[in-house]
């Protein structure tokens, strides 16, 4: 199965609340396709799309 790379950055999560998340047009027009062919709002499409991608993550050390 394919795994997503991402170099480690340290940041400071949230307590609690919403985060505010810019996307480029891109992305953004993949997301609204799914939600088009779903019914499901583009929150619900975006938080699943991120959460897939979190359990499918490889870490990558830095050299």
């Amino acid at each position: 199965m394919p795994t997503l790379v991402l170099k480690r950055k340290k940041r400071q999560p949230l307590d609690e609340g919403q985060a505010v998340v810019r996307i480029d047009a891109e992305s953004y027009n993949k997301v609204l396709e799914v939600a088009d062919e779903t019914g499901e709002s583009l929150r619900s499409i975006v938080s699943k799309m991120v959460g897939f991608a979190y359990e499918n993550i490889t870490y990558e050390s830095e050299e």
